[in-house]
């Protein structure tokens, strides 16, 4: 009986000891365990959290978990779009049932995020300087002396607030979203849009698409979208664009001078057409055919320059969706240079 309870006051003073031990050690790891280090509220995400005008950024880096990318120690410049750029493609009030899919978004915002800080006001005068994105592709900046003032674009699209300080980068507030630079030419572009199906496959058929492939020059592409060439591709007979098989049995002497009237050389975003029409006294494009394409723009409103071929009988504008979500067509960054989806066929 007394070894009994002997053992059993044994196995007692062990546990314990093995609990004081047990809880010893914790403490004593505790004690090693880092601090937490404190949130930087000055970072990119937080201070677009923190800002009212900013309200559908913040949503969407929260939706797409780009929201960790901005809010971590790495140096970006982020193109931040304002909500009024967001409601332009009908992804403000509605938000988030606005029918981009999360990719679509997580794709335009990662790509938004330009790697180092680079402040804007720094750069130079020139059209189209190149900045490396997260995505592995590229964003076009230009600057304008306009009177007395510098402007400022990037991908086209006017830079509203410039060189907004963080604590990891800088944020440029634009009022437009910039489309994803994600092939490295044109050709590429076309191909695997399925909006430009027919027009990709008239290239090809006339035998542009290789030049568009090339590395050595830049093209500006006035690509109408598939239900634009259905509805006015029927040009004469023998040239047909409405479907593949009338592209198919098209002259590929007549597709490639009607395709190269819709292509100019150079990359000409939307603000560098604009700044050719205030600074030149002739308002045409060269194409590539050699014929002469109006260019116009009313001076305000989303998109609003247009096209004029010489057997126009009225402009073309840029595409415009009329239903929810409202793509811009315009500012399609590509590698070697940059397309713009049109409302109509431009004729030689």
């Amino acid at each position: 009986m007394h070894c009994e309870q002997k053992n059993i006051s044994l196995r007692a003073f062990l546990l314990t000891a093995c609990l004081l031990l047990t809880g010893l050690a914790g403490c004593d790891n505790k004690e090693d365990e880092p601090m937490p280090e404190p949130v930087d509220r000055n970072r990119i995400g937080y201070i677009i959290q923190d800002n009212f005008t900013l309200s559908v950024c913040a949503k969407v880096l929260t939706l797409t978990g780009v929201i960790k990318k901005v809010t971590d120690s790495t140096r970006y410049t982020f193109l931040t779009p304002n909500d009024k750029a967001f409601e332009l493609i009908g992804a403000g009030t509605y938000f988030p049932y606005a029918g981009f899919t999360e990719a679509w978004l997580s794709g335009r915002l990662n790509y938004a995020a330009l790697k180092g800080a680079v402040a804007f006001r720094d750069l130079p005068l020139g059209v189209n300087q190149p900045l490396p994105s997260a995505n592995g592709f590229r964003a076009y900046v230009s600057r304008y002396r306009r009177n007395n003032d510098t402007i400022t674009t990037v991908n086209g699209m006017r830079v509203l607030q410039a060189d907004v300080k963080a604590s990891n980068g800088f944020l440029q507030v634009t009022g437009e979203v910039a489309h994803s630079e994600n092939y490295g030419n044109v050709a590429l572009f076309l191909l695997n849009d399925t909006s430009y199906t027919l027009f990709a496959l008239a290239a090809e058929r006339s035998g542009l698409m290789q030049q568009l492939r090339s590395g050595e020059k830049t093209f500006t592409v006035l690509a109408p979208l598939n239900s634009v060439m259905r509805t006015y591709g029927a040009i004469r007979p023998g040239l047909n664009l409405t479907s593949p098989d009338s592209i198919l049995a098209a002259d590929p002497t007549a597709l490639a001078n009607l395709l190269q009237y819709h292509i100019t050389e150079g990359r000409y975003f939307l603000d560098r057409l604009q700044d050719h029409l205030l600074t030149s006294p002739d308002p045409h494009l060269t194409m590539l055919n050699g014929q002469q394409v109006l260019v116009r723009d009313n001076g305000s409103g989303y998109n609003a320059v247009t096209f004029t071929g010489e057997g126009n009988s009225s402009p073309v504008n840029i595409f415009r969706y009329f239903t929810s979500p409202y793509y811009n067509t315009a500012n399609y960054p590509a590698g070697n240079g940059v397309v713009h989806g049109i409302g109509g066929i431009l004729l030689p």
